[in-house]
């Protein structure tokens, strides 16, 4: 008999993505705060650009895995609003990018543009899933 490979319940997969949200964001603190006081050490900024980029991941693979885990209906929702959430988000850091040059906004941080784009996605699964209900 061949053995199955258990897949997590909907409140495990929620549980998972809680904790590497709390791993991101004590990474991300961490490499903030310890950046801002490093800055002759090369060998101690790039271990914090690793930390900081290692504390992200764990969120970006778990997100796939959940998404693989639904079915086809639900993977085309997302699919759909991960085209929109890049189309509105390049719309915008161009957008950014102009306004800048022209002098109306100061230079915005690049770091925030993965929040823009999670709201974005947020938003556009529920704006997806309402357009096929």
């Amino acid at each position: 008999m061949a053995d199955q490979k258990k897949t997590p319940t909907a409140v495990e997969t929620l549980a998972r993505l809680a904790i590497s949200v709390t791993l991101w964001l004590v990474t991300f603190l961490f490499t903030t705060l310890r950046l801002a006081s490093h800055h002759d050490n090369t060998a101690i900024r790039i271990l914090l650009v690793a930390v900081g980029i290692g504390g992200f991941l764990p969120w970006i693979h778990l997100c796939g895995k959940a998404i693989l885990a639904e079915d086809e209906f639900s993977q085309r929702i997302h699919f759909l609003a991960i085209a929109i959430t890049f189309a509105l988000t390049v719309i915008g850091s161009y957008a950014c990018d102009f306004l800048h040059r022209a002098g109306f906004i100061p230079q915005l941080p690049v770091s925030g543009l993965w929040m823009v784009m999670g709201v974005v996605w947020w938003i556009s699964i529920l704006a997806t899933a309402r357009y096929y209900r």
